[in-house]
């Protein structure tokens, strides 16, 4: 049986507060054909190497969006240690994906790429306060750790499962580590009259 990493936000902070205000959104994710085919390994791999592309894309997106929440962070310990586990959450998942795909950019990035990325790049830019960004970039971490443990728990996946790769990868350590870390960053940033605004780029994050 796989070993749980996942661990739920620290309770009483504004990142409880917006997980849980968002599991309708999770619970839709989590409940999707495409992520029901990628546990149970029935998911055409025509659609999964698809995915997997504009993911890596994506990827790409999201470190940079990284880079402005430690850039505008103002909790420097907290910055430099989500600045190492982007380094180690970056290797993993490239690595992971890698292992599907050769050559991610030959496809070019779809809409639906497209339109995350440029949510984040765009919040990263504009002259709003540092946890409105973390808000945004939360979500992923957060969404695809959960994923992963609700895909594997109480079982082993099994070596000859297509997508096997993937669950686990998504299943470790570095993808909960790094939500809690951004999570702190939040909860430790967040000022008095900035939760409706926090909430506005978690959601929309969710939704995307």
């Amino acid at each position: 049986m796989m070993t749980n990493f996942y661990e739920e936000p620290v309770a009483g902070g504004a990142s409880e507060q917006l997980w849980k205000a968002n599991q309708d959104l999770a619970l839709m994710s989590l409940h999707h054909p495409f992520v029901q085919g990628l546990g149970d390994g029935t998911l055409d791999p025509a659609a999964f190497n698809t995915y997997m592309a504009q993911d890596t894309l994506y990827l790409n997106g999201y470190l940079r969006a990284l880079s402005y929440c430690i850039a505008k962070s103002d909790v420097t310990a907290t910055g430099k240690e989500l600045l190492a586990l982007l380094d180690g959450v970056g290797d993993e998942l490239k690595a992971c994906h890698q292992h599907y795909i050769d050559n991610p950019d030959a496809t070019g990035p779809e809409a639906a790429c497209r339109k995350y990325v440029n949510f984040l790049l765009t919040i990263g830019r504009a002259d709003l306060g540092p946890s409105v960004m973390v808000a945004a970039v939360i979500p992923c971490a957060r969404l695809y750790a959960w994923i992963g443990r609700e895909l594997t728990a109480g079982r082993e996946v099994p070596e000859d499962h297509p997508f096997r790769r993937w669950l686990v990868s998504y299943a470790d350590k570095p993808i909960n580590d790094s939500a809690k870390t951004l999570e702190a960053l939040l909860d430790k940033q967040i000022q008095p009259g900035e939760y409706e605004e926090v909430a506005q780029a978690y959601r929309r994050a969710m939704e995307l």
